[in-house]
């Protein structure tokens, strides 16, 4: 119900002061017509009666939605001389003023709200709480707090905190807040608490007697943290993409100053006295780097000490580590949980892999010098890897760490940071408090509060609820953020791949010597090739292939389905940063900025189209000789480190590099307007990132006429019939094609009802104004003309073997050899569709994939083809097609035969050549074979153990001693589906070790991991009836194979 407010409950906040200025804020004379046409339009899209939203605020900000506006969110109104005369009666939350020409309003209750200013001008918004999804990848800091009798817990994923009674455990209600709650703090005596939300910019003021959001105050872009002050007078808060920590008079309800401290900051610390506030460099980095030049910047400033008095930097932390996680200020310390990180020594071969130590350290703060450290997971008294520590708290003697991606709590002792205690926890906790001699632990990702008694032990887990993320996406995301196994056992993707953006650290890619930063990851179902060496052809393929090599992880169906959701469900962040307007839209300067970045700049001939990229690859990139892609830009913003190497830090350093690349001569004024821009260029732009068949599709992704047709946007879209009709599907004629439209979140499928015309024309047409649930528009009528395929004069149908001929490596080359040829065989099981086939590929024990095939008379049109190169390690083809061939006249290809590439970073394979034929008949195991490229010599000693030696130049890099029925790797992994005796592998590959190689006995530079595969370290009693497979993995990535009966 809505209601007309009496003049009495009419209210205004007028702050005092702040910072924030608006350049084009409020319009004096809005015309007297248009106050009329805001007072008589008429009705919403879809027939009900309903206000026009229409109003002021529309074009000062026009990309705020009035319409749906979300509940806690902020809404901006150009002027101060604003009333809020309409609200639901159960609204209880005033307009606040400020002096910076600009009002806001937080609701907190949906309805209709209408605001009237001085001039008779009336401005009404729709407020709604159910909002679609959009996976911004922001994760907590200060999460859990207390605040009075209560524990408050921000949910982060959904817009709420959750009060807990303590004792008893006990929810008792939840509070609504603006997007993204990250971070929560209250000090003694406030009557309000403070919280972070990260996707809306704002800080959030929470009244602690009616647990209600009352008001929100900008602060700046993506705020991560939040402390207060002793006395509850101040806040502070780390803005990680303005570099910068903004205080905030909670008085007066403004921001009153930014300070500039460091790159990335995110976690805050304050004294006890609150005269020293500890701001850490959240991808600080580390200055030493592959390609040998020094960056100073990722260590001379990790953790800045502000005097809060004068709010000024007294001085910095050196050399704190690469990915500071956490700080925590006690007494005369300062406790740092932390990643120190040494690419040169990062070997995914190698169980103990040293590139990653998970460290926290004290500091003494007076002296500025570090007093104790310890590698939690490798230090006398862990029994196990601990990886990424985050939250510190002391509680009696101990420093209590979450570790995030191990799922631990640990205990250490104060003084030395040794392992005291370790309690198994679960939700990839990052924050912690102590309270009455319990630690209470979010588990932000398994919606829970956990409260562990170090006294007895006992956990108990307290249940959260609203976590808005579909089921896969939270699956992937608990992947993406744990470690790994084997030479990723002590990592996780997240190491690099911080927060879902990069360390800024070069790390080795691939095989050889190609070096790069980690890519930021957004938008990965419409960047593809994917990897700055464009090594990906769309992302499905791309996660078969890159988790197995870097992470160790064992690849199935589930963990596939669930990462691929994940990584395609991150998108940039909110059209609004530090630069823009309130609302998201430019800046004058970022408009001027637009222009030359389309004109004088040259940037538009790559950088094009709402993604800025035309998605090639160069054959050396700006700062590579290496091939280089060409990435988008929308976000760039917030990287803190730029192009392929990492090798300019501010956006300014960025341009003055590229234009002379771009032959491009501007002025001072074109060349900041041009920067303005480049840090302006966000989300708000409405428009089909990805389609399913792409335009103008040719030989290389032919569309079935069966098939659906998928659009990706890049928005979530509205959800309502009327505007699903605004998407339609017309053939050649222009004439529309009956389909049903079915929407979800970003996607949108398009099934006709009927199976299309073969080898015809049509074109999918998205209407300028198809509308996202945010009100963006298309603004213009997009079409995605394609082709259907020529009718197919044969069909797939039964069982196949898929063979790649795939190329080894040449070490010395650092190339792949035509010359020696490993095959690597998939079995296919094809079912006829009208226009292709179904086929699934059997990939290992646990992973299967399917390929949609469409066929045009007898030329077979498939996908990116996956490799199983070893159990655990999947290589990725581009699309490809093969010539099937009938060869008993039935109909249905017996054979075909085509080429393909695929590249890896550094490296590339053309014209490798690929079949499929019918499965051959097996007949039983034969005992006493040799197989491969290199003659391999074995002899016996006296006891019947075997010794191999060859005399082929090359290294071996893995040998395995099996039972017959076992499967071996050609990478790094374990043996599966049988016994393994004795497993040797190289620690420091490309490089591996020689023969003569003696069973049991690991010759120099061979790493003796039997155990992982089920053996006994230095060989397993071998036996001594039956048959005996020897493997031997050389560098040229040849295998030779020798079975014999002992």
């Amino acid at each position: 119900m809505t209601t007309q407010m009496p003049n009495k409950a009419i209210a205004t906040i007028t702050s005092k002061r702040t910072s924030r200025h608006i350049r084009a804020a409020r319009t004096l004379a809005y015309s007297a017509i248009l106050f009329i046409l805001l007072l008589l339009a008429g009705c919403s899209e879809e027939g009900n009666s309903s206000p026009n939203f229409e109003g002021p605020a529309n074009e000062a900000f026009p990309l705020q939605p009035t319409s749906r506006f979300p509940v806690g969110a902020t809404f901006y109104l150009p002027g101060v001389d604003w009333t809020l005369t309409e609200s639901p009666t159960t609204n209880t939350n005033a307009l606040f003023t400020g002096d910076n020409d600009v009002s806001r309003f937080t609701p907190i209750v949906t309805g209709e709200y209408s605001f009237t200013n001085v001039e008779g001008l009336t401005q009404r918004i729709g407020v709604v709480d159910a909002i679609p999804y959009e996976h911004y990848n922001y994760y907590p800091n200060s999460s859990v707090t207390r605040v009075g009798d209560e524990i408050w817990v921000a949910h982060v994923f959904d817009a709420h905190i959750s009060r807990i009674q303590p004792e008893t455990g006990e929810v008792l209600g939840t509070i609504a807040t603006g997007p993204w709650p990250v971070a929560i703090a209250w000090a003694e005596g406030m009557n309000v608490a403070v919280v972070a939300q990260k996707a809306g910019d704002t800080l959030g003021i929470i009244d602690i007697a009616s647990n209600q959001l009352i008001d929100a105050i900008w602060v700046g872009d993506e705020p991560a943290d939040v402390v207060t002050s002793p006395d509850g007078r101040w806040a502070y808060v780390s803005l990680t993409t303005d570099d910068a920590v903004a205080r905030v008079s909670l008085e007066e309800r403004a921001l009153i100053d930014t300070l500039p401290t460091n790159s990335t900051p995110s976690s805050l610390a304050m004294n006890d006295d609150g005269t020293q506030l500890f701001v850490a460099s959240y991808r600080s980095g580390k200055g030493d780097r592959l390609d040998g030049t020094y960056d100073e910047k990722s260590d001379l400033y990790d953790v800045a000490i502000v005097a809060t008095a004068k709010f000024v930097v007294t001085g910095y932390l050196e050399s704190v580590g690469s990915n500071i996680n956490a700080i925590h200020a006690d007494g005369d310390r300062l406790y740092v949980a932390t990643t120190r990180v040494s690419p040169a020594e990062n070997n995914s071969l190698d169980p103990n892999n040293m590139g990653f130590r998970h460290t926290v350290a004290a500091y003494d703060v007076a002296a500025r010098t570090e007093i104790a450290s310890a590698d939690i997971g490798r230090q006398p008294s862990a029994p196990d890897y601990a990886v990424r520590p985050f939250g510190l708290v002391r509680l009696g003697d101990h420093i209590w760490v979450t570790v995030e991606g191990s799922d631990l709590l640990l205990g250490l002792d104060s003084e030395d940071l040794s392992e005291v205690a370790r309690y198994e926890v679960t939700g990839r906790p990052r924050s912690l408090m102590a309270h009455n001699g319990k630690l209470f632990v979010h588990g932000v990702q398994s919606y829970v509060l956990l409260n562990v008694n170090p006294a007895d032990g006992t956990n108990t887990t307290i249940a959260l609820s609203g976590d808005p993320r579909p089921a896969d996406v939270a699956g992937g995301q608990y992947i993406y953020t744990g470690h790994g196994e084997y030479g990723g056992a002590n990592h996780s993707c997240a190491e690099c791949h911080i927060d879902g953006l990069t360390d800024g650290n070069q790390w080795r890619a691939g095989v050889f010597d190609y070096s790069s930063v980690p890519r930021p990851f957004f938008w990965m179902e419409g960047t593809s090739p994917l990897g700055w060496p464009a090594d990906g052809a769309d992302l499905y393929s791309y996660t078969f292939g890159v988790p197995g090599p870097t992470m160790g992880v064992k690849m199935s169906n589930e963990f596939h389905s669930v990462f691929y959701a994940y990584l395609a469900a991150l998108v940039p962040p909110p059209a609004a940063n530090g630069k823009t307007r309130l609302d998201g839209s430019m800046t004058e300067m970022a408009v001027r900025g637009r222009e030359v970045f389309e004109d004088a700049g040259r940037c538009a001939g790559c950088h094009m189209g709402p993604l800025t990229t035309n998605r090639m690859l160069y054959p050396e990139g700006i700062t590579s000789t290496s091939p280089t892609d060409v990435p988008s830009l929308v976000g760039a913003y917030r990287h803190a480190y730029w192009f392929i190497d990492g090798s300019t830090r501010d956006m300014g350093t960025t341009v003055d590099y590229l234009l002379p690349y771009a032959g491009a001569k501007l002025d001072s004024t074109e060349r900041d307007d041009l920067t303005r821009y480049l840090e302006e260029l966000t989300t708000r732009e409405f428009f089909v990132l990805a389609s399913k068949p792409e335009e103008n599709a040719t030989s290389a992704m032919v569309y079935g006429p069966n098939d659906p047709i998928k659009l990706i946007f890049s928005h979530p879209v509205l959800d309502q019939p009327k505007n699903l009709s605004r998407i339609r599907l017309v053939d050649d004629a222009n004439s529309t094609v009956p389909t049903t439209v079915h929407a979800a979140l970003r996607h949108v499928e398009l099934q006709p009802t009927e199976v299309l015309a073969a080898n015809s024309h049509y074109s999918v047409v998205v209407e300028e104004a198809f509308e996202a649930f945010n009100e963006m528009k298309m603004g213009v009528d997009t079409r995605i003309p394609f082709k259907t395929a020529v009718a197919p004069a044969l069909q797939l149908e039964g069982e196949y073997v898929l063979t790649i001929y795939r190329p080894g490596l040449n070490v010395e080359t650092k190339a792949y050899d035509p010359n020696v040829i490993i095959p690597i065989e998939t079995p296919l099981v094809a079912t006829p569709t009208p226009f292709g086939a179904d086929v699934v590929a059997t990939l290992n024990a646990e992973t299967s994939t399917e390929y949609k095939v469409v066929i045009e008379g007898t030329d077979s049109h498939w996908p990116a083809l996956i490799m199983p190169l070893s159990g655990d390690l999947m290589g990725k083809s581009f699309p490809t097609q093969s010539e099937l061939t009938d060869e008993d006249g039935d109909g249905i290809a017996d054979t075909g035969e085509g080429t393909l590439f695929f590249r890896s970073p550094g490296l590339e394979a053309e014209d490798v050549e690929w079949t499929i034929h019918r499965p051959e008949e097996t007949s039983d195991a034969v005992c006493g074979t040799v197989e491969g490229n290199h003659e391999v010599v074995l002899e016996f000693a006296e006891d019947g153990s075997p010794t191999i030696q060859w005399e082929a130049d090359v290294d071996a890099l893995g040998y395995y001693v099996t039972d017959p029925e076992a499967t071996t790797p050609v990478g790094p992994g374990v043996v599966k589906g049988g016994a393994a005796y004795w497993v040797l592998q190289t620690p420091d590959f490309p490089n591996g070790f020689r023969g003569p190689i003696r069973y049991g006995i690991a010759p120099e530079n061979s790493l003796d991991v039997t155990e992982d595969s089920g053996g006994l370290k230095g060989g397993s009693p071998l036996p001594e009836t039956g048959c005996v497979k020897l493997t031997i993995g050389f560098s040229d990535f040849s295998l030779t194979v020798i079975t014999y009966e002992p």
